[in-house]
């Protein structure tokens, strides 16, 4: 029994001793294991502007860490971190000591009170210069548009607000509306957007971008969707920058040091990489227009890995932008941009005394670098926005979104689409599409806005209405007719035309018009859309020469090879000289005047433009425009004695067009 009892004793010590040495295991691991961290945002300490890509160095130890592109860090390292010190370009640096127990927090970064305008004299070659140039050499290999394929989903947010924190500071002067405004600013948004979209991408230039969700505050109509990812160019490589639709000198362009500044701020060091911080702004006495802001330059590639920019003269009044772009390493060996923002601010619109600002941002996810794409993925259309896409399920959201969304912004969605279904603000949006067609919706009809106030020589100033069917009362045909009065002739034009979409997709339509009116002698005119704005709308000011002419018309239109636009007519026209113009016919020694003709004509007018692309809305679609030259061609043959045709001739009409950039001097 004693036996029993001591190897009971024994076998319980043992267990004890292995218990004592797991926890003593297990304690060292912990020990061995822990992890020191600090996080937060860097902040400008008046603005209360987020400042992205501030250096950091943690400890005085050369390897340095950056704030991301939302102004966001994290440092976790497995010593004690004693000294955080926050560097950046344009403000004074900053020695932070954390506090125990406190890991987040917010750096707040002052600007330097006076920034004089650098005079640098280098003894030989900037430095800065050797750096630029090797950009420039590895631009093509770094550019993502010169990968044979690509495809990502991007998640896009847009705001516009004003942040209360930077409000006037000085409330003295201020009335009630200001407070109110600044309680409803703290409150929620005064707008906002967010949309996920698949893009496709097929070297040299096919591109297919496709919204899958959106949502607008007080609006259905996607119209808006696709504004955050029109506001800057995809990437900093291409020899001009497009921000705001306003193309800029790229500072990485071939030659950019006969035209910017360049200056080494500082240099970081990342494990194996070094990434040289380096300024830019235009050249003193250099005319164009130039950016101004800051590279962050890998050594790895000579590649951008992060930039900030902004026009270097901005204009007096209108609108402010600033841009930043975050770059990141995909499967080792390529540089593609992950985040892409956009900061806004009117500078001539304030709601009650608070300036308006706008945030946009959009994050890119799912890359692929060189995928299998097949290429009847692509047409014309370049973007697409389907009116399907704006109701979409919650999973979406909770799929693309970076984070959820907070009580403010739920709060804007909330009081935006009450108000927008109230206000029926979607009719604005149909507004706005329309006055790009030239037609504003009016119950169940459009109206043709060119048709209403006009001025010739000839007829003074030209009052009229157009009127046309609209997609409520057919989507297949169209329907519509105008009139018109000229105050100096004092005489009435009208006319009408039917239209019948046989293959919309293709653009295959059959019509007939009739016109009363007067028309531009020996005017011509081509197979295109007529833009509220057209490189010619001034010239019928000067116009003083017209005919009277009563025109019958079939007409048959179609679009082939992708983009070639074509119309095939014909058409009977009864024209009489409006001015003092008459015609001679010489019939046996013996002169005739005329002044009234009859004109029997077949005509073939096409319009090319190569690689035009489109946007396509639930209601429009809309041309982008076309790198290449537009070129138009007519031949009209004129039939005598079909339909009383006075004269028999052949007509050969040609325009071509085409905007293009010269450097330092623009479009």
């Amino acid at each position: 029994m004693r036996k029993t009892t001591s190897n009971m004793l024994i076998l319980k010590r043992k267990r004890s001793l292995i218990l004592l040495l797991l926890i003593c295991i297990a304690l060292s691991g912990n020990l061995s294991a822990q992890v020191y961290s600090v996080y937060g945002t860097t902040v400008d300490s008046k603005t209360k502007e987020v400042l992205a890509f501030v250096s950091i160095q943690v400890n005085n130890i050369n390897q340095a860490f950056t704030s991301d592109i939302d102004g966001n860090f994290k440092i976790s390292q497995a010593l004690p971190i004693n000294t955080i010190k926050f560097t950046y370009v344009g403000y004074e640096s900053y020695l932070f000591t954390p506090i125990a127990g406190v890991k987040k927090t917010i750096i707040l970064l002052d600007k330097k009170d006076i920034q004089l305008s650098e005079v640098v004299i280098f003894p030989t070659e900037n430095p800065a210069h050797r750096i630029i140039y090797n950009v420039i050499d590895n631009r093509d290999k770094n550019n993502p548009e010169n990968l044979k394929s690509f495809s990502y989903t991007a998640y896009n947010k847009m705001i516009f607000t004003a942040n209360p924190d930077s409000l006037l500071k000085d409330t003295s002067k201020t009335d009630s509306n200001y407070f109110k405004a600044k309680e409803f600013l703290e409150k929620q948004h005064l707008f906002m957007m967010e949309s996920v979209s698949e893009k496709k991408f097929l070297y040299p230039d096919k591109v297919n971008e496709q919204l899958i969700a959106t949502k607008i505050s007080g609006f259905k109509d996607p119209l808006f969707a696709m504004l955050v990812t029109q506001l800057q160019s995809f990437s900093f490589y291409k020899e001009y920058i497009n921000i705001m639709d306003k193309n800029y000198l790229n500072p990485l362009s071939k030659n950019s040091p006969n035209s910017y500044f360049f200056l080494i701020e500082d240099t970081l060091y990342q494990k194996s990489d070094s990434v040289f911080i380096i300024s830019f702004r235009p050249l003193r006495n250099k005319n164009f227009d130039g950016l101004k802001g800051i590279l962050y330059i890998n050594t790895n590639g000579w590649a951008v890995q992060n930039v900030i920019a902004e026009p270097a003269f901005p204009e007096e009044g209108g609108m402010g932008i600033k841009i930043q772009q975050n770059y990141e390493l995909i499967n080792e060996k390529y540089w593609f941009p992950t985040q892409l923002n956009s900061f806004l601010l009117f500078k001539n619109l304030s709601l009650n005394n608070v300036k308006l600002v706008g945030e946009g941002r959009t994050y890119i996810k799912d890359i692929l670098i060189n995928p299998e794409i097949k290429k009847n993925v692509f047409s014309n259309v370049e973007v697409e926005v389907l009116n399907s896409n704006t109701n979409p399920t919650d999973s979406i959201w909770k799929k693309y979104r970076i984070e959820d969304l907070d009580e403010k912004e739920i709060r804007t969605y909330h009081l935006l689409d009450s108000i927008g279904k109230k206000e029926h603000l979607d009719r604005s949006i149909r507004l706005i599409e329309a006055l790009v067609s030239g037609r504003v919706p009016f119950k169940s009809f459009d109206i043709d806005i060119n048709r209403i106030l006009d001025f010739n020589d000839y007829e003074g100033f030209r009052l009229g209405l157009g009127l046309y069917t609209s997609k409520k009362i057919s989507k297949i045909w169209t329907l519509g007719g105008y009139f018109a009065y000229g105050f100096r002739d004092k005489e009435y034009k009208y006319g009408g035309d039917l239209e019948i979409n046989l293959y919309k997709n293709k653009g295959i339509s059959i019509g007939a018009a009739y016109s009363n009116d007067i028309t531009e002698t020996g005017g011509v005119s081509f197979n295109e859309q007529n833009p509220l704005i057209a490189n010619n709308s001034y010239n019928k000011f000067l116009l003083n020469a017209f005919d009277k002419s009563i025109k019958k018309e079939l007409f048959f239109k179609f679009t082939t090879l992708q983009y070639l636009k074509a119309k095939v007519s014909l058409a009977q026209t009864a024209k009489s000289a409006a001015s003092d113009y008459a015609y001679g016919l010489s019939n046996e020694n013996v002169t005739v005047l005329i002044n009234d003709f009859d004109y029997t004509e077949a005509a073939l007018m096409l319009c090319y433009s190569y690689k035009e692309k489109f946007v396509k809305t639930t209601n429009y679609k809309l041309s982008l425009g076309s790198p290449y030259p537009s070129v138009y061609f007519n031949y009209i043959r004129g039939i005598k004695g079909l339909l009383n045709g006075d004269f028999d001739y052949n007509r050969f009409d040609f325009k071509t067009t085409k905007t293009f950039m010269i450097k330092k001097i623009g479009q």
